[in-house]
């Protein structure tokens, strides 16, 4: 796994599209992440919030899609599909519907066989591990 400084300039060159042309997530966004987390829990897939959870307790960590696999969603040693992840990652969108915010995790492609690799910046994770938080303890948004 390779970890990213918050500056490193790999979290621009990116490929997640238009995904990417909102405003990006800042300290002052507890109260969007708060409703996310939320969002993302009542779609009912225990995956996409497993997956993001992953990213954000790793911040920096270009995290490739067969780790994820494997290491998130339990697929079995030699039965790892780059492709579920993909499938998981889409649900992951959905929540950012109208939030006026880009995703809050990054995505590059990579070879054939591993597929993509994902991170979250350190200090977008450190706004949605305090809105998790306080989603845990059952607290509202700040």
């Amino acid at each position: 796994m390779r970890y990213l400084n918050e500056t490193d300039p790999e979290w621009d060159r990116h490929d997640g599209g238009a995904g990417h042309d909102e405003a990006p997530w800042g300290t002052a966004d507890g109260d969007l992440a708060h409703a996310y987390l939320a969002a993302l829990r009542a779609q009912g897939t225990d995956n996409a919030r497993r997956v993001f959870d992953h990213l954000i307790e790793h911040p920096g960590a270009q995290v490739t899609s067969a780790e994820l696999d494997e290491r998130v969603l339990g697929a079995p040693a030699g039965e790892v599909n780059p492709h579920r992840v993909s499938g998981v990652v889409s649900a992951m969108c959905k929540p950012l519907e109208g939030a006026g915010r880009r995703y809050p995790f990054t995505w590059w492609e990579q070879e054939v066989g591993v597929g993509a690799r994902y991170g979250v910046r350190p200090s977008v994770a450190a706004v949605f591990l305090a809105a998790r938080i306080r989603l845990d303890r059952g607290a509202g948004p700040s």
